[in-house]
């Protein structure tokens, strides 16, 4: 990509999906031959809480709906952040919140939210990140394609100022998986 104007139209172009594709998308998913649970693993300490607000929407908004939101809080020192992520918990039973006595710091944390973890796959999610609303339907149906597959990854990019996606990084060519 040569400048955000382009990325920008690559993601309209391949990233972004409309009411057809999500009905595709939700079709193709029922087809899978297993609905594995994926664990996202998040931990926090002092968010701004618009961010990881959206971060937990982008979750709940899944078109893949078999995932469970393990989230740590790494004592977090403003209760706001305690009393936001308990009242996700309560909407959401997919959503599990452990809080941390003393802050242990990212490793400890994660940990922490590991530990809450049920499901067959992890996927890590910071305090600031988006999951596209395919996200995980892009990993289930993966799953589905490479079932002795041990690692998935992928892409990423940056959000700007202006809420706009940015800066992208291509993980292509990195793949040594085998089915």
């Amino acid at each position: 990509m040569t400048s955000d104007h382009s990325y920008a139209a690559w993601v309209k172009q391949f990233d972004t999906i409309g009411a057809r594709e999500r009905i595709v998308l939700r079709r193709d998913l029922r087809a899978l031959p297993r609905h594995p649970l994926i664990s996202i693993v998040m931990p926090v300490y002092n968010p701004d809480l618009v961010h990881v607000s959206s971060a937990i929407d982008s979750v709940r908004a899944q078109i893949y709906e078999n995932w469970e939101l393990c989230i740590a809080d790494d004592a977090s020192m403003d209760a706001s952040v305690a009393r936001t992520l308990k009242q996700y918990a309560t909407a959401d039973s997919r959503i599990k919140v452990t809080f941390r006595q003393r802050n242990g710091r990212i490793a400890a944390c994660s940990n922490s939210a590991m530990e809450l973890a049920t499901g067959e796959w992890v996927a890590l999610l910071d305090q600031d990140d988006l999951l596209t609303e395919h996200a995980l339907a892009v990993v289930a149906a993966t799953i589905g394609e490479h079932p002795g597959a041990g690692l998935i990854y992928s892409d990423e990019d940056k959000i700007d100022q202006s809420g706009a996606r940015c800066c992208p990084f291509f993980n292509t060519g990195q793949s040594s998986a085998r089915s």
